[in-house]
């Protein structure tokens, strides 16, 4: 079709939706916009940041920066200009790259802070922005904080309460929970009816931060909650979604839920606004694999996790799934593996992960122990000091119950570690911290059968302690093996039902009777 022809058409449409403003669709209105450009019309800068807010909030990253570099050789007052440049460093940190998306940010921010008049709006975007890039890629929670301090001096009451808020989730983000926790009880959001939407920014740090002071109930609560309201605000609070989708599975994982643990994002995710890093949900299924004690399906779910970030990772999440991989890998029998991914876990940039730092100090304390090193334990005594201090009672129970474990497993005298860990176990919700108190009622008072009991209990949540007798941790084969043996099967029967020889049988029993220290069958019955 002749330019021409297409020129004119255009007008026509382009008057027929401005007309219809109300009635006109997102995506619409972004093919219209893209539609002109195409046909060398430049429409009006309103139209034109409509459009790119809608590229962008699509995942149309090339779009946006099509349309915003458009923009940028108009002229534009200076909040349309912040804007803009904010609009196009999104875009270029999710395609092209951070760097070239860090000169508008910085940009925006020196127009922003200039003096010159710029809206609160657009304010706050630009801090956002460059506070995002400081702290997610450059992993520097500290400066993101000090933007968002800075730019309360630029404006007004009402912008001031979200960069107030903006400044929580840095907070947050960055593993600083104390004030997160001020938040949850200055707001009474635990007992409002509905999560309000000015709440969203905060929402997975404060199920964080309740899930690490041992409230896992009220943490799942909120996080339920808080799924609820950012679903029917989706196009407005995109990430807000995933966010707590992972941080409810991480307090599920603590609190011991394996059968009914979330492991990928609700039905919405067909959703075309909802932003969400997919190789998330990998930790999800690894998680439950651990928790299941199938310890190969655990290390091929992190592996993937793993080689998908070796490619991008442009949130910050490696380091635990390093972390989660190493102790897979020590449970699979794989020590040579697991000391590697360790190092990997110890070495890269926490970014994003900072809101679980914690988390993955507990789990490089728990892979070092079962590697016999003796930092592990080293660790574990530095995660209860700082934990105790900081109130993070969930990674003091963790901590404790590696001392009782590794107590066990070597045959040492139990009965301090055992009442630390109970103690801990006090301080935390959910059935893991009650099957732990119920597992120390059950050794002291010496009932076998109470123990058996209890240490099934143990098993469902999750975790696998045996008293006073080492349990070096089995393959999953090894394992399957024991399991059938334990319920009475002969070799030869385990053999048929797995498809093996009996002299393979006869080789997996012999290393999981050495590797418990056991000396009959009957045995397997109290540690599988």
């Amino acid at each position: 079709m002749p330019v021409a022809r297409r020129t004119a058409l255009f007008a026509r449409a382009n008057a027929f939706r401005t007309d219809r403003q109300e009635g006109a669709p997102p995506a619409a209105r972004l093919r219209a916009i893209l539609w002109a450009l195409e046909c060398g019309v430049l429409p009006p800068v309103d139209q034109l940041l409509d459009a790119a807010r809608i590229a962008n909030g699509l995942q149309e990253h090339e779009s946006t920066i099509a349309l915003t570099s458009a923009m940028l050789g108009a002229v534009l007052t200076p909040t349309e200009r912040v804007r803009t440049h904010c609009l196009r460093s999104l875009a270029h940190g999710y395609s092209s790259g951070r760097e070239a998306g860090r000169v508008d940010a910085e940009a925006a921010w020196g127009l922003a802070t200039s003096g010159v008049d710029v809206d609160d709006v657009a304010v706050v975007e630009a801090c956002e922005t460059l506070a995002n890039l400081r702290q997610f890629h450059d992993d520097d929670a500290a400066s993101a904080v000090t933007l968002t301090e800075i730019a309360v001096a630029h404006v007004g009451p009402a912008a001031r309460e979200q960069l107030r808020v903006l400044r929580l989730s840095h907070l947050g983000w960055g593993g600083e929970f104390a004030e997160i926790r001020q938040e949850i009880e200055r707001s009474g959001v635990l007992h409002a009816p509905a999560i309000p939407r000015s709440f969203l920014p905060i929402a997975a740090c404060a199920v964080m931060a309740l899930g690490t002071g041992g409230r896992l109930d009220d943490a799942m609560r909120l996080a339920h909650a808080c799924l609820a309201t950012a679903t029917v605000h989706l196009e407005d609070s995109p990430w807000t979604v995933g966010e707590v989708v992972s941080v409810l599975h991480q307090v599920q994982v603590w609190r011991g839920d394996i059968a009914e643990m979330v492991t990928q994002v609700p039905l919405i995710r067909a959703d075309p606004f909802l932003k969400y890093d997919f190789t998330l949900e990998l930790f999800g299924i690894g998680n439950r694999a651990l928790g299941e004690r199938r310890w190969s399906d655990a290390v091929t779910a992190f592996t993937a996790a793993c080689e998908r970030y070796e490619v991008i990772d442009p949130g910050g999440f490696s380091a635990y799934a390093w972390s989660r991989l190493a102790m897979s890998q020590a449970y699979a029998d794989m020590p040579d593996a697991a000391a590697e991914s360790v190092e990997r876990a110890r070495t890269t940039p926490l970014r994003a992960m900072r809101i679980l730092g914690d988390q993955i100090e507990t789990t490089i304390a728990w892979t070092e122990a079962l590697l016999g090193n003796p930092s592990g334990l080293r660790r574990a005594d530095e995660i209860i000091a700082r934990g105790t201090a900081a109130g993070a009672w969930t990674h003091v129970l963790y901590a404790q119950t590696l001392h009782y474990a590794m107590d066990a497993m070597a045959g040492r005298d139990t009965a301090a570690s055992l009442a630390r860990m109970q103690d801990a176990a006090t301080r935390v919700d959910g059935p893991l911290a009650a099957a732990i108190t119920g597992y120390a009622d059950a050794l002291r008072s010496g009932d076998r059968a109470w123990i058996a009991s209890a240490q099934a209990d143990l098993a469902a949540c999750g975790m696998a302690v045996t008293a006073g007798r080492t349990k070096q941790p089995l393959t999953k084969r090894e394992y399957e093996v024991a399991e059938l043996a334990a319920q009475g099967y002969s070799n030869r029967r385990i053999a048929d039902r797995l498809g093996l020889s009996v002299r393979t049988v006869d080789a997996h029993m012999s290393r999981v009777f050495a590797k418990w220290d056991i000396r009959a069958r009957s045995e397997l019955v109290e540690l599988v």
